[in-house]
């Protein structure tokens, strides 16, 4: 009897480990930059510094995050170069990433919520550690990779020092809930569609129209369902030059469609309109496709599929409702 019981458990323990809802949050790379960022004191040359970082901080990060940092092609020359430009950047966000640890029931309590709302919600682990301000956020896998660094600021951040493009995204991402919660919305979504792979062979990047929807959905299920918006600074602009985003939007897919410089990942290029509003364009294409579809479950389903952009596109009417025509 008691070995018939066990056999039960044995085999019905992936089903148990499968029905887990906690994730892995992982803190412990910021312990080890500043850790290592201490240390900096004892260096007596540039040379002694860039050794402390590599030995002491690239080194023995987790896993996780050394193969970000590979992938990234990060240095520890790099790190050292960035503490002598910015300085009092560097002091104002420590605080702030330290605080991280204690902010776990925040960052689990906005992944369950999106977990009761949304139909086979994979929830996904965290981990946060210092990079060089490149980015704030991205996925691997089932694994969403922080950079605290960027995401934990707030908006009295001290910004005096840093760059156009920094000085226009940080401090305004909705902190380090709203960065993850945008980006567990891109675990949920399937890889590029196989019409797609050539185009990314050719081109090294998806098409203008499927990036703005891939984005722009992130931001609005998080907003929809937790009122958090990595973009919201630039909500208020886009509404109110809604149409003329659009026309000139709808030009560029239809002229340039590999082309991002204008609509994303521009921070340090935008001209004559704020950067980044492909996202308010993605944003406002997947509100109206969603209020469009009456099976909101189905709905979530089809913003999943990267496959389904051009559909998303199409059923939203989002070109004739735009602009009142």
């Amino acid at each position: 009897m008691k070995t018939g019981l066990l056999l039960v458990l044995i085999l019905c323990l992936p089903v148990f480990l499968q029905g887990q809802t906690r994730p892995e949050i992982s803190t412990v790379d910021i312990t080890y930059f500043w850790s290592a960022f201490d240390q900096l004191s004892e260096a007596k040359n540039h040379a002694d510094s860039v050794e402390i970082i590599q030995k002491n901080y690239i080194d023995i990060c987790s896993n996780v995050y050394s193969k970000y940092i590979q992938r990234s092609n990060i240095s520890a020359e790099e790190y050292v170069t960035l503490f002598t430009i910015y300085p009092n950047y560097w002091r104002a966000i420590r605080p702030l990433t330290e605080q991280i640890t204690n902010r776990r029931d925040e960052l689990e309590t906005a992944l369950q919520k999106l977990a009761a709302t949304i139909p086979g919600f994979k929830i996904p682990d965290i981990y946060f550690g210092i990079g060089c301000l490149r980015q704030g956020g991205t996925i691997k896998g089932n694994t969403i990779i922080i950079g605290a660094e960027l995401a934990a600021a707030d908006t009295l951040i001290d910004k005096s020092e840093l760059s156009t493009w920094l000085k226009s995204v940080v401090g305004k991402t909705g902190d380090i809930v709203a960065m993850t919660a945008h980006e567990s919305i891109h675990v949920q979504q399937s890889w590029f569609p196989l019409g797609e792979f050539f185009s990314l062979a050719k081109h090294h990047q998806l098409k203008l129209l499927n990036m703005a929807i891939l984005e722009g959905s992130a931001d609005y299920i998080t907003t929809s369902v937790l009122g958090l918006n990595i973009n919201a600074g630039i909500r208020e602009y886009g509404l109110q030059h809604e149409c003329e985003l659009w026309k000139n939007f709808e030009a560029s897919i239809a002229n340039d469609p590999f082309d991002y410089s204008k609509w994303l990942y521009n921070g340090n290029s935008a001209r004559d309109m704020p950067a980044d509003m492909g996202y308010f364009i993605g944003y406002q294409i997947t509100q109206a496709y969603f209020n469009s579809e009456a099976d909101k479950n189905k709905a979530y389903t089809t913003i999943f599929k990267r496959g389904k952009y051009r559909k998303v596109f199409e059923e939203s009417d989002y070109k004739h409702l735009v602009c009142g025509s």
